[in-house]
C-alpha cells in the first residue's frame, strides 16, 4: 500500500524540465499569427499529451524547433485540423529526440496528418529519406520507398534496412529502380525468415547477377523488362511502376504482363488516362486471369476506357511517343483544353506523399503528371520545379502557369500548384487532395514564393 501511495505521489509531482519544452512548444506556436487563441490552446494542449512523460524533462535544439515550426506551418497551410497537427507534432517531437533529421521530419509530415504513424516509423522514414537523399538515390526511388513503406505499414527496421541497402547499391553504381523494386515485393512477400539484412543482399545479389536464375525470377525479370519497354514508350515512371507490382504481386503470367504493358502504352499514346486503363486491367486480370485470353481482357478493357473518355482521346492529351532527356518543352506549346481535362480529371484524387497519379498524389506529382500529360516533362519536386522556366509576375500570371510556395520554412519552395485563371490554382493537398483553392486566403498569400512559366 505504501508502495501505491509512492507511486501516486510521484505522479502529480511536476517534473524537472517539464516547463522548459511545453515553454518550447508553447513560444513556437505563439510565433504563428495564423491562429486563434483557442486553436493555439488546443495545440499546445495535444502536442503535450501525446508525449511520454519520460520526455518531458528533454528540451529541443533549435534545429528542432524549427522543424517543429515548420511542420505545424505545413499543416495549417494544408488546412488540416487542429488535433492531426498536434498528433503528428507529438510524434515527430519524439522521433526528433530520438535522433531523427528535423529538415527530414518536416518534410515527410504530411503522411502523418493524414494517417496514425508511430515514433519508431517517423524515426524510421526521417532516417531513410535522409540517408538515401545522401547517397545520391534519385528523387522519384527513395520517395517510392519511403512512401510505400509508410502507407503499407511497414516495420521501421525494415525501410532502414532497405535505405541502407539501395544507399550502398548506389556507391556500387548497382541499379537502384530496380533493386528498390525488387526489395519492395520482398518485404510485401515477407522475408522467409531471414533477417532484412540477409533479406537486402539477397535481392543485391539478384540484381548484380549472381543469383542462380529460376522460374520465378525468370517470370519477374520479363514483367521487369516488359515495364522499362512501356516507360521508353513515354507510360510514366511511377504508374508504370504500380502496374508492375500488381503483376508480380498477383502472379501473372511474364508473357501477359508483356502484353498489358505495351497495351496500356499504345492506349496512353492514344489519349486515354493511363491510370484508368491500368485500374481496369488489374481489376479485370484478377476477376479472369487464367478464366479469359488476355488478349480479350485487353480488348474489351480498352474499349471500354476509351469510350469512358472519348472526348480525352480526340484531344490526344498524352505526352510523345517518348519523352526526351532534359526538362522543358517537348511537344509544342500548352494547350488549354487539354490541360483543363487533365486537372479536372484529377480532382477529388487523394493526397498520398510520394504519389503521382490519380490512385493518388502529392502536389509535385501532381503537377508533374498533368505537365507530363501535355508532353512537358518537368522535375520530381516542388523546389526543383522552380528552378526552371520563366518567372512571372503575379498579375502577368496565366492559365497553366506552376505557383509556388514556402509552407515550412526550410527551403524557398515546399509546396507547388498549377495557376487556373481568376486568382485560383490547382493543388494537391492533405486535407482535401486534388482541389482548387484561392489566393485570397491567408496562409496561400502569406507563403506566396513565385511563379514559373515552362516553355
Amino acid at each position: 500500500m505504501v508502495f501505491i501511495y509512492l507511486l501516486l505521489a510521484i505522479s502529480v509531482m511536476p517534473v524537472k524540465g517539464q516547463t522548459v519544452i511545453e515553454g518550447q512548444i508553447r513560444e513556437t506556436i505563439n510565433s504563428l499569427d495564423e491562429l486563434k487563441n483557442s486553436e493555439r490552446e488546443a495545440l499546445i494542449r495535444k502536442i503535450t499529451e501525446t508525449l511520454p512523460f519520460f520526455v518531458l524533462n528533454r528540451q529541443l535544439d533549435r534545429e528542432q524547433l524549427k522543424g517543429l515550426a515548420g511542420l505545424i506551418s505545413s499543416g495549417l497551410f494544408e488546412e488540416v485540423e487542429i488535433e492531426p497537427i498536434g498528433h503528428a507534432a507529438g510524434i515527430a517531437v519524439q522521433a526528433m529526440l530520438k535522433g531523427a533529421d528535423a529538415e527530414s521530419i518536416t518534410e515527410i509530415a504530411p503522411i502523418g496528418f493524414t494517417r496514425d504513424i508511430t515514433v519508431e516509423q517517423m524515426t524510421a522514414a526521417a532516417e531513410s529519406y535522409k540517408s538515401m537523399k545522401n547517397a545520391g538515390v534519385s528523387e522519384e526511388i527513395y520517395r517510392q520507398v519511403v512512401s510505400y513503406a509508410m502507407y503499407n505499414n511497414w516495420r521501421g527496421g525494415d525501410l532502414t534496412g532497405c535505405a541502407r541497402g539501395l544507399a550502398a547499391a548506389k556507391r556500387q553504381n548497382l541499379p537502384a529502380d530496380k533493386l528498390a523494386l525488387a526489395l519492395i515485393i520482398r518485404v510485401d512477400q515477407g522475408l522467409g525468415g531471414v533477417s532484412i539484412e540477409q533479406a537486402v543482399g539477397e535481392e543485391t545479389d539478384y540484381v548484380r547477377g549472381l543469383v542462380p536464375s529460376d522460374a520465378e525470377r525468370q517470370r519477374r525479370e520479363t514483367i521487369y523488362q516488359a515495364m522499362q519497354a512501356a516507360k521508353e514508350a513515354g507510360l510514366s515512371d511511377f504508374t508504370a511502376t504500380d502496374f508492375y507490382y500488381n503483376a508480380v504481386e498477383e502472379q501473372w503470367q511474364g508473357e501477359d504482363a508483356e502484353k498489358l504493358f505495351q497495351a496500356l502504352a499504345e492506349g496512353y499514346k492514344k489519349g486515354m488516362t493511363a491510370e484508368k486503363l491500368a485500374l481496369a486491367y488489374i481489376i479485370r486480370m484478377e476477376m479472369d486471369a487464367g478464366k479469359v485470353p488476355v488478349e480479350r481482357i485487353i480488348r474489351e478493357e480498352t474499349a471500354y476506357v476509351e469510350s469512358m473518355e472519348k472526348k480525352l482521346v480526340e484531344r490526344k492529351i498524352s505526352a510523345p511517343q517518348t519523352v526526351e532527356p532534359g526538362y522543358g518543352m517537348t511537344n509544342g506549346r500548352i494547350d488549354p483544353s487539354s490541360m483543363r481535362a487533365s486537372i479536372e480529371s484529377f480532382m477529388g484524387t487523394p493526397y498520398i506523399w510520394g504519389g503521382e497519379t490519380r490512385r493518388g498524389t502529392d502536389c509535385s506529382g501532381f503537377t508533374r503528371t498533368v505537365y507530363f500529360e501535355q508532353g512537358i516533362l518537368i522535375p520530381r519536386v516542388s523546389y526543383q520545379q522552380f528552378q526552371i522556366g520563366t518567372a512571372v509576375e503575379g498579375n502577368a500570371m496565366e492559365f497553366g502557369d506552376l505557383v509556388f510556395f514556402n509552407k515550412n520554412g526550410w527551403r524557398v519552395v515546399s509546396h507547388v500548384g498549377i495557376y487556373v485563371g481568376e486568382g485560383k490554382f490547382a493543388h494537391s493537398c492533405c486535407s482535401k487532395g486534388v482541389t482548387v483553392s484561392s489566393f485570397n486566403k491567408r496562409y496561400y498569400r502569406n507563403r506566396y514564393a513565385g511563379a514559373k512559366r515552362i516553355g
